[in-house]
């Protein structure tokens, strides 16, 4: 490695601000022109395909991304940080436009000494991110600069290295992008099994007969009609729900730390070493995670312990 050489990030890139585009534009309703967010970015980096917001106003064209421009996250509302200065990657994309929010910086290469991919694969390490949150600005919000950005050092490898290097790596993405996929669609059926189940009450008995089809009995609740046996409660007679502790220590362990995005880093300690679920209660509130392993969850999340064995049951189908 003695032909690897180090560089300032400013020495090779320049970072493009974002358009301020108009609020009283903004929309929910899909049109073809995607307004992009530091929600777009997963925790740890890479591009996100959901939560679009749209936009039905007028804006300068260059402000419009291409396939395979590199963005970074100038902003974090978490107080982790957890994307802030990450990079995302423009997918490929058919008759819709991504736009080129004022929140987020456009990474321009100033010269041919690296490689784009290289570069985004650069900008989702560990040591880059410590760097940008430690030099960060703002409480509530977090904030980092292009200057900040520039100041960072890492070391090149040649620029053959570099390719294979990147190549590598987007194989492996494009793998876990598929295994991703295949547990979105796992999901989907889950939510469809409980649907059925603790909804539509079509359980099946052990000779695979369903309980409300076939004439099973319900009884009268406050909730409505349930099945005979069952009872109506509160969240409290089963579970307590505990908060997490706030987790700044950066060293590399075993132990998964969580925010409301996910899996942030990993630690050498646990908080909690029985199955619980994890809720946000700032960040993506909709983000449940269901763990059954030793973890930590950060302040911005709810932990649970369980009171009762048969809840446990219920939540593990």
């Amino acid at each position: 490695m003695t032909d690897w050489k180090e560089y300032r990030l400013g020495d090779i890139i320049e970072v493009k601000h974002g358009y301020a585009f108009k609020g009283e534009f903004f929309s929910d309703t899909p049109t073809d022109d995607i307004l992009l967010s530091p929600g777009n970015f997963f925790i740890g980096s890479g591009f996100k395909t959901d939560k679009f917001k749209y936009y039905n106003g007028q804006y300068p064209t260059s402000y419009i991304l291409k396939e395979g421009d590199i963005i970074i996250t100038m902003t974090d509302l978490s107080k982790e940080g957890d994307t802030l200065g990450y990079s995302a990657k423009i997918p490929k994309h058919d008759r819709i436009r991504y736009l080129h929010n004022q929140r987020l910086g456009l990474l321009i290469l100033k010269n041919d000494l690296a490689r784009k991919d290289f570069l985004y694969w650069s900008l989702r390490t560990r040591g880059y991110q410590s760097f940008i949150v430690s030099s960060a600005t703002g409480t509530t919000v977090r904030h980092t600069s292009p200057s900040r950005i520039y100041e960072f050092k890492f070391t090149l490898p040649p620029l053959t290295t570099q390719t294979d290097i990147a190549e590598i790596l987007s194989s492996l993405d494009d793998k876990i992008e598929l295994n991703n996929q295949i547990n979105r669609e796992l999901e989907a059926l889950a939510q469809a099994l409980f649907n059925q189940w603790f909804v539509d009450f079509e359980f099946t008995d052990e000779n695979g007969v369903p309980y409300q089809s076939s004439g099973g009995e319900v009884v009268a609740s406050e909730l409505g009609e349930i099945p005979l046996g069952w009872k109506v409660g509160t969240l409290d007679e089963v579970l307590d729900i505990k908060y997490g502790k706030d987790y700044e220590k950066l060293e590399d362990g075993t132990i998964p730390v969580y925010g409301s995005g996910g899996i942030m880093r990993y630690a050498n300690k646990y908080l909690y070493d029985k199955i619980s679920i994890l809720i946000p209660r700032k960040g993506t509130l909709s983000n449940l995670f269901y763990i059954e392993e030793p973890f930590w969850s950060v302040d911005t999340m709810f932990y649970t312990k369980f009171i009762t064995l048969n809840m446990r049951s219920i939540f593990s189908i």
